[in-house]
């Protein structure tokens, strides 16, 4: 099993604990880290190909205080599904999967003692002190860690990390996570009725176009304290496909420690596949800046072939019957005639109804 950390010595390796704890199971994630701090046992196995498949825990580094003991926060276990080393970086790219399960930091950091020495850790070189170790590592033996794809488990993350500066203080980070898709129907009555759309097992959702979709996003923060304040910010999701629409607002306002944000999005009836992503962030604007802890959800609306064909068809039936009467009351149809006629309807159908609707 391999060990990936992410620090807060930049707001970008902090945004990126807050984007892996947000995606959906399946989704995926980048990370980079510079090769003097990688495993050598890790580049041995990106250069064999013995690395994709193997699973990691995602943990968040606590190194804020020079001379004091690091500190470990587990996050998130993912599966390594690409891994590269190009120029002087180990890129790795991850699937997301279920949180872990631990009581505390130090029981976690029982669990890493065969390999303390190997992990980042303040040493005194003189009159000041050096961080030492390394951020992405093969542990020598692997973790027993309950884990959970519920809510309550990534709660409990969050819980862990706000009580570290990097993610609470006068800026604090707003943590959020997808809760899933739900399509939106119509019962007898008109009322609105949901059904849970599965994600794939890469998490994406494949959808229908011509429906009404609601994405579910649940922000979290510790609760502290009746009077704290609440930051002034926002969640929003955008798509840079211009066919996925948002009927509704395309903005919450964090309000409150927990909420569930819903947002409405659909794409017009169409008959070919429409592929794309929604992009959650977090701002008190529109715009994705930093601290933004931007995440893309893949969603895949499925084309409505069945109802294509059946217009061909009623194309072609209403454009060849009446040539065809004409033709038998001149006494001109003949069997050949009568195929070429629906033939030639067909094709207009179908260059009416497929070629004439496609979109890019």
């Amino acid at each position: 099993m391999l060990l990936l950390l992410s620090s807060g010595a930049r707001s970008r390796y902090r945004e990126d604990i807050v984007r892996c704890l947000a995606l959906p199971r399946g989704a995926r994630l980048q990370f980079r880290y510079d090769l003097t701090i990688v495993d050598q046992a890790i580049v041995a196995d990106v250069r064999s190909g013995k690395l994709i498949g193997q699973s990691a825990l995602v943990c968040y580094l606590w190194n804020r205080v020079e001379g004091a003991p690091t500190e470990f926060a587990p996050c998130r276990m993912v599966q390594i599904v690409k891994a590269q080393i190009i120029g002087s970086s180990f890129i790795v790219l991850f699937e997301a999967g279920a949180y872990p399960r631990i009581s505390d930091n130090v029981e976690f950091a029982t669990l890493l003692s065969d390999d303390a020495k190997r992990l980042p850790h303040w040493e005194r070189e003189g009159a000041a002190y050096k961080l030492r170790g390394l951020f992405a590592v093969e542990l020598t033996a692997k973790l027993a860690i309950d884990t959970s794809n519920d809510l309550d488990a990534f709660e409990g993350v969050v819980k862990k990390l706000s009580q570290f500066s990097d993610f609470s203080g006068a800026k604090p980070c707003q943590f959020y996570a997808v809760a899933g898709v739900q399509a939106v129907n119509l019962d007898s009555d008109g009322n609105e009725t949901f059904t849970t759309v599965s994600a794939t097992r890469h998490g994406s959702y494949v959808l229908t176009s011509g429906n009404e979709y609601e994405l579910l996003i649940y922000v979290f923060a510790p609760d502290q304290g009746p009077v704290a304040a609440i930051s002034e910010t926002a969640i929003h999701v955008q798509s840079e496909n211009e066919l996925i629409e948002f009927p509704l607002a395309k903005s919450r306002e964090i309000d409150s420690e927990y909420d569930l944000k819903k947002f409405r999005f659909l794409t017009e009836s169409n008959l070919w596949r429409i592929t794309g992503a929604l992009i959650v962030f977090v701002s008190p604007k529109h715009t994705i800046d930093d601290g933004a802890s931007d995440i893309t959800v893949p969603v895949i609306f499925q084309g409505r072939w069945a109802a294509g064909v059946g217009r061909t068809l009623l194309i072609a039936v209403g454009s060849s019957v009446p040539a065809m009467l004409a033709a038998a009351a001149s006494s001109k149809l003949n069997f050949g005639l009568g195929v070429l006629m629906f033939g030639a309807a067909i094709a207009t159908g179908i260059g009416t109804v497929f070629l004439g609707s496609r979109k890019t």
